[in-house]
């Protein structure tokens, strides 16, 4: 987890969404928190949703579904 807190995210459109700042630990699978300048976007840490992470990079590159905004 320590290595997903702070990684900017970003659309796979190139749209950045901020910086996940928090990890909601769930049942079945952890939600990513990012918050931008003025949102804040939940994100379930599931392969449908998560295409890319790239800790060295500093980034992450997320498909935002239908309803996630």
């Amino acid at each position: 987890q320590y290595q997903i807190l702070g990684l900017a995210v970003f659309t796979t459109g190139g749209e950045s969404l901020g910086r996940i700042t928090d990890i909601l630990p769930t049942g079945s699978n952890d939600v990513y928190v990012v918050r931008g300048e003025d949102s804040e976007v939940l994100l379930p840490a599931i392969s449908q949703v998560i295409r890319e992470i790239d800790v060295a990079g500093g980034r992450m590159v997320v498909e935002l579904m239908e309803g996630m905004r």
